[in-house]
């Protein structure tokens, strides 16, 4: 199904004008305390909007959060709103402000939105998920974020671009308060693998180990892919994986950061090359401890550059994977499952995963913006009828609750077969 994108601001702002409020931008100010919209506000009565709630996304010119109440309202020609307690600012031309009729706040109407998100239930997301790779010996990976159900689980089988840079059958050449060598206890694909074992007080910034290589161009390529393990956990960014066209890693032509690792696990990381058409020339690889992690031993293996479009995936037997439930979900492969995703690693899966809720005004929403706004006017209508007192309020919101329920009928997913619920 087709819409338009739409966030919770845009969301928020039909629902307000459609219950009589305002979301308006201020024409003037001048101090904290006083919203002037000749357009929006003018003309109407004194004291129209007293006790009215104000939420302000917008003020003295920045993003700004306030939350405030109409003490007093002078209407005429001049529309402006008394504000008690004071915004964080002065009010200047073109802030933004949103007027709610009693008895409704932001807070109200942000609750309202993410419940009819919620009453989507059916109406999941599919989801793609190619950052998980196969582990010698290891059955149980950790279950997407968010997914609900699984139907497929690919495994990489060939890549037309494939850069190999070292298979780590060679000692690096370590840095100041390093040791390095070659290990057999943590390799993956090859007969050893590099590792660091790194003294405490090791320099911030400083090249950790590296190793020079023959010439390589990898500009086709965007990604750098290698087997890594840390006895320590590690921060994001705390390491630095480094390529460059001079000897000794020197001057960095790509550094990418390392993402955050749980301390005695074995990672495959497939990390984007920030620069790749400069990669004509790499000569040595390397790691950089940008931050004193302290002492440490690092292991890395089978280091490749490759193009991430110019993989090719077969579809795994659905008989070698299955969901493993408890208070953590993981999937598990079967022994046949784990020996044919092992040459490449990779997986990608396809599943399903409910529909966000937002926590923010500026994140696009995942399902029909127009199922959120017609559910919210269907509840505010609905359950307020008597407290707004308005001929006609529950017609109006049977009318936006039908319209609601066909939109989520349109929506409802239509579950591929072998789909596995978590």
């Amino acid at each position: 199904m087709v819409y338009q994108d739409r966030n919770r601001k845009e969301i928020r702002t039909s629902i307000i004008r459609a219950i009589g409020g305002i979301a308006g931008t201020a024409t003037g100010g001048g101090d904290t305390s006083s919203l002037i919209d000749t357009y929006g506000l003018a003309g109407r009565i004194d004291d129209e909007f007293n006790g009215r709630s104000v939420y302000m996304d917008k003020v003295a010119g920045v993003a700004a959060t306030s939350k405030t109440w109409v003490s007093d309202f002078t209407g005429g020609t001049t529309g402006d709103a008394t504000l008690s307690p004071v915004v964080s600012g002065s009010i200047a031309a073109g802030d933004t402000y949103e007027l709610y009729p009693r008895p409704f706040n932001v807070d109200d109407i942000n609750e309202v939105i993410n419940r009819a998100v919620m009453d989507a239930s059916l109406c999941m997301m599919v989801e793609k998920e190619t950052t998980m790779f196969a582990q010698k010996d290891i059955h149980q990976y950790t279950w997407p974020s968010g997914w609900k159900a699984l139907h497929k689980v690919e495994f990489l089988y060939a890549i037309d671009i494939d850069r190999a840079l070292s298979e780590c059958d060679e000692a690096w050449t370590a840095g100041a308060s390093v040791t390095a060598s070659v290990d057999t206890s943590q390799r993956v694909m090859s007969t050893s693998c590099a590792k660091l074992v790194v003294a405490s007080g090791a320099e911030a910034g400083a090249v950790l180990g590296y190793l020079d290589i023959s010439s390589l161009d990898i500009s086709d390529c965007d990604k750098i892919e290698f087997d890594m393990y840390s006895t320590i956990a590690l921060t994001a960014g705390y390491l630095d994986f480094v390529l460059d066209n001079t000897s000794g890693c020197v001057s960095p032509v790509e550094s990418v950061n390392i993402p955050a690792m749980t301390a005695n696990t074995r990672y495959r990381h497939s990390i984007s090359l920030a620069n790749p058409a400069s990669d004509t020339a790499i000569i040595s690889l390397g790691v950089v401890n940008t931050t004193d992690v302290g002492a440490c031993t690092l292991y890395f293996d089978n280091i490749h550059a490759v193009k991430d479009g110019s993989k090719h995936y077969d579809t795994m037997n659905p008989d070698y994977w299955h969901i493993v439930k408890g208070t953590t979900n993981y999937l598990e492969l079967t022994d046949y499952g784990l020996m044919v995703a092992l040459p490449l690693q990779q997986l990608r899966l396809t599943g399903y995963g409910a529909p966000a809720l937002f926590t923010d005004d500026t994140t696009d929403s995942e399902i029909d913006p127009e199922f959120i706004v017609d559910w919210s006017l269907a509840e505010i209508l609905l359950n307020n009828a008597k407290k707004l007192d308005i001929e006609g309020r529950v017609k109006l919101g049977e009318r936006h609750l039908m319209m609601a329920e066909r939109k989520k009928l349109q929506m409802s997913t239509n579950f591929k077969q072998n789909t596995r619920f978590a």
